[in-house]
């Protein structure tokens, strides 16, 4: 799970940084109106989706490590910790999402208007947006790393205490013998396929408030039926796959 946030966490800040270039290569040179919209809209909902996986990251985790310490019995500091993670994680992933739609909002009304100040406005929530999503995803990433750790301490402990339990009693327990990170990660995948269908559908909002709400005709529909295709196709490949993964259904026994 580190590796995977970190890869997405270093894509969405640059293409972060891409679409505020490309802001301003529109604004001076005349570009076409989708040369910079169409990528700082593909940009916020990657930002925005990468700080979504965090929510999902710690809450998951925070849940699976309070069943398997109740269930083998170990120390309560695990669970202290996941919570710790959260307080750490969720302001600023939060605060990154809002600055996100503010700047969007802002960008939506400078495409309709010549103001000077929006447009300082805009350029300085764009700036400060791309810098505070770096100092995020850099907490984040780091949270995510010794979540990581801790899930592996986890699951020596439960290890540790399935063998001294007996194996008879401890194949009673809720799961099997899967491991934290087992479930942790199954559940999570199966959450994201859930999340990449529901953007999906959401990718036509943007388009129908383009060409309609402000008027742009000249808009392609092209990249918006390819982006939807990969987020429905990929979502319903993962959901199929980790179906059992799902909530209120208990994993298949190793």
């Amino acid at each position: 799970m580190t590796t995977f946030f970190g890869i997405f966490a270093v894509l969405s800040n640059g293409f972060l940084l891409t679409s505020v270039i490309l802001g301003y290569g529109y604004l001076e040179v005349g570009r076409t109106f989708s040369s910079h919209w169409l990528f700082s809209l593909g940009s916020s909902l990657l930002v925005v989706s990468v700080h979504c996986l965090v929510f999902g990251i710690f809450t998951g985790s925070g849940k699976e490590a309070r069943e398997f310490v109740g269930d083998y019995g170990l120390s309560r500091d695990y669970v202290k910790e996941t919570k710790a993670f959260r307080r750490k994680t969720f302001p600023p992933a939060l605060y990154s999402i809002l600055l996100v739609v503010l700047t969007v909002c802002l960008g939506g009304a400078l495409s309709s208007s010549d103001s000077t100040l929006l447009r300082f406005f805009h350029s300085l929530a764009a700036w400060g947006t791309f810098f505070y999503n770096l100092k995020s995803s850099w907490v984040e990433h780091q949270a995510v790393a010794d979540n990581a750790s801790l899930i592996s301490m986890l699951n020596s402990e439960i290890s540790k205490r399935s063998t001294q339990m007996g194996t008879l009693e401890s194949a009673f327990l809720p799961g099997g013998f899967q491991t934290v990170e087992e479930v942790e990660w199954g559940k999570h995948v199966y959450a994201l396929a859930k999340f990449l269908i529901f953007l999906s559908w959401n990718v036509w909002l943007p388009y129908v408030y383009i060409r309609f709400v402000m008027g742009r005709s000249e808009l392609s529909w092209l990249p918006f039926i390819l982006l939807c295709s990969i987020l429905f196709v990929g979502g319903a490949i993962l959901k199929s796959r980790y179906r059992f993964y799902r909530p209120g259904h208990l994993p298949p026994l190793p």
